[in-house]
């Protein structure tokens, strides 16, 4: 999974959600996570 920065903000966003990955993000189910867990 990769991530892409904001060169405005600095912040690192992952470029899939959580739970998949591949090109397009189109492998596995989105996942969830609690307040935690992130």
């Amino acid at each position: 999974m990769g991530t892409i920065r904001d060169l405005n903000t600095g912040l690192l966003w992952a470029q899939c959600s959580e739970g998949q990955g591949g090109v397009g993000c189109m492998f596995g189910a989105i996942g969830s996570l609690d307040w935690n867990q992130a």
